[in-house]
């Protein structure tokens, strides 16, 4: 489910930045561009934690 919530987050970031450059709004881009690494940033630190906790059970 948080990969699927990541996949979501990036679209709308990317249809942000592309849509704040088309109607030159700059902060539209900024926000989309928050939206792309916040959810890149989650699918990071999910991966990274799973991977601790697998290594603790070992």
């Amino acid at each position: 489910m948080r990969y699927v919530l990541a996949v979501v987050a990036i679209a709308i970031g990317v249809t942000g930045s592309v849509a704040g450059e088309a109607g030159d709004a700059p902060e539209l881009q900024l926000l989309g561009a928050l939206f792309i690494i916040g959810a890149i940033a989650s699918v990071v630190r999910g991966v990274l934690r799973s991977q601790r906790v697998q290594s603790v059970d070992d």
